[in-house]
């Protein structure tokens, strides 16, 4: 966005730029923010992230065709509202990661790649997906290790949060089956394996760009935007741009040390070093925070009784309630699956009204 911001900036001089606030730490982009905007002039217009409420929450719903387990649909639907107000087409910076290689996968998938590691290590793969059942640091570094070490269709599928360990555990068994062969990690392992290449990086780049950007990036953007009557746009996802991108040796675009080299080098001919990227910080919230009110507690004390229809013929008895309460769960990993459940919650609640 801040490359986006700096072109578009020396094109149309004092253009509007949006900011959302988050104040949670890491989360929060806005001194950077800042500084991208004073050194480009552009006007800019800080969006303060509201409470979330049941009454904020059904209208967000409302707006989605489908359940969005992305807690950055509450920013993205802020910063639209906001912005609708006075403008009806938008640019994001939406598209500048996944062929480029900015998530975490591409970096440890850049490093198998220059070790020259395929995997095949089947009793290598058990021991390190023990360690997974470990918290702190001993999972971090026993996820990394299979990322870089375990098998291709291991690696591939690791997922960085434990949700996938949870989901089946809350289902009725009927559904049990369903949830394991179409979940997320089934999902990412067919769009990694199929992709027509042999270099496992632009795999991994091309499971993010066919998955993740258009199954949960741009349906949350055109969720939000459209429910406010803003067209977005993303310039970083033309398709000349794009495809020039993916001619381009994959290791050439990321490597373990850096990542969205090619984005870099635009960055460094608008943008001075002092303003450079710095690491991945993503458009999320915290949850920890936003969810810890006596409204949401009782929204999922209503899930737990089993007080919505809709729910209690998928979801086993108590097992929302189970799910909170599991001591695996801390931290992110916790407070986005109470997000999850909150938005299906709700999701249900409409539902059955309707």
């Amino acid at each position: 966005s801040s490359l986006v911001t700096a072109i578009v900036a020396k094109m149309q001089p004092g253009i509007t730029a949006y900011t959302v606030r988050t104040g949670h730490g890491n989360d929060d982009e806005f001194e950077l923010a800042c500084a991208i905007a004073k050194h480009t002039g552009v006007d800019h217009r800080v969006v303060e992230l509201p409470p979330l409420t049941p009454a904020l929450a059904a209208e967000m719903v409302a707006a989605w065709p489908e359940p969005l387990g992305d807690s950055s649909a509450l920013p993205s639907w802020q910063v639209a509202r906001i912005a609708g107000a006075d403008f009806r087409v938008v640019i994001t910076g939406d598209g500048g990661d996944e062929v480029q290689g900015g998530y975490r996968g591409a970096r440890m998938f850049a490093l198998r790649q220059l070790l020259g590691s395929h995997g095949g290590r089947s009793r290598l793969d058990a021991l390190l997906r023990r360690q997974l059942d470990a918290t702190g640091w001993r999972r971090e570094v026993a996820f990394k290790a299979l990322r870089v070490l375990g098998s291709t269709a291991t690696s591939a599928g690791l997922c960085h949060h434990r949700l996938d360990e949870v989901a089946p555990t809350l289902l009725r068994a009927d559904h049990r089956t369903a949830a394991h062969e179409d979940g997320w990690t089934a999902t990412w392992t067919s769009a990694f394996m199929g992709a027509q290449t042999d270099d496992e990086l632009d795999r991994m780049m091309a499971a993010d760009f066919s998955v993740y950007l258009p199954d949960d990036l741009c349906m949350k953007v055109d969720g939000a935007t459209m429910a406010h009557s803003v067209e977005a746009r993303a310039p970083l996802l033309d398709l000349d741009f794009v495809n020039a991108c993916w001619g381009i040796r994959s290791l050439d675009r990321a490597r373990p040390w850096v990542t969205k080299r090619i984005i870099r080098g635009l960055f460094r001919q608008v943008l001075p070093d002092g303003l450079m990227m710095r690491r991945k910080q993503g458009f999320s919230v915290g949850l920890g925070h936003l969810l810890d009110s006596a409204e949401v507690r009782a929204r999922m004390a209503q899930v737990d009784a089993g007080e919505l229809p809709a729910l209690a013929e998928v979801f086993a008895p108590r097992a929302y309630g189970r799910a909170l309460r599991s001591p695996g769960l801390r931290g992110p990993d916790r407070g986005t699956l109470v997000w999850r459940l909150w938005w299906l919650a709700e999701w249900a609640s409409l539902a059955a009204n309707r």
